[in-house]
């Protein structure tokens, strides 16, 4: 599936930059060496007596409000997402490296 997947994904991005919203099991179909342009995947902590986790029911629902903000948003631009401020999270730049954007939040 790897190659099927990823030959699609290169085809439609045309070279511009990708948002991996897709769970980590989901993404293990994907060769990401493959891809051309950028590649930029949030992760969503949730922070708990001081630790990060990430939570993964909380984590497929703020992937779900990323993908709403970044289709309401009308975003062309990774870098757009930085603003994204939903349910709590905040885009944590000292965390952060190039292509992975964490994104935590207080533990409700």
């Amino acid at each position: 599936w790897g190659d099927r997947v990823t030959d699609a994904i290169v085809q439609d991005s045309g070279g511009a930059a990708i948002v991996n919203l897709a769970s980590e099991e989901y993404f293990k179909a994907v060769r990401p060496e493959r891809l051309q342009g950028r590649l930029v995947t949030p992760v969503f902590h949730e922070i708990k007596d001081g630790n990060a986790r990430v939570i993964g029911f909380s984590a497929k629902r703020a992937r779900g409000m990323m993908a709403r903000f970044i289709i309401d948003g009308r975003l062309t631009d990774p870098e757009g997402m930085k603003e994204f401020a939903e349910a709590g999270y905040r885009y944590q730049p000292k965390e952060s490296d190039e292509s992975r954007w964490i994104f935590s939040r207080r533990a409700p």
